[in-house]
């Protein structure tokens, strides 16, 4: 599950709140979520904050962190794979496809 923080200014580090609420959505989901209350929940927040704020260590604790720069290239490559698998017809398999969807 991921959170986004993006700061207001040079100066903004990330803040005990938003840590909170990265380090809280898989509580949240797995209570407000039936389909999800087995499954293992990993927060990720993406950001590009380059510091913290006092307090913010101990309620990051289990969250990953991506920054924004490494998230919006692996994005472009995604939407890029996704295009290109839609122009071509692939299935999984890697066969092409029909217009009716058989390989």
């Amino acid at each position: 599950m991921f959170e986004d923080f993006q700061p207001e200014g040079d100066d903004s580090g990330l803040t005990v709140a938003k840590a909170r609420q990265a380090q809280g959505h898989p509580n949240w989901m797995k209570a407000n979520v039936p389909e999800v209350s087995g499954a293992e929940i990993l927060p990720v927040l993406v950001t590009s904050a380059t510091h913290m704020t006092a307090g913010c260590v101990p309620q990051l604790q289990g969250v990953g962190f991506w920054s924004l720069a490494d998230y919006r290239a692996w994005a472009q490559i995604v939407l890029a794979t996704v295009r290109d698998v839609r122009v071509k017809g692939f299935a999984f398999t890697g066969a092409p496809v029909d217009a009716a969807g058989e390989v």
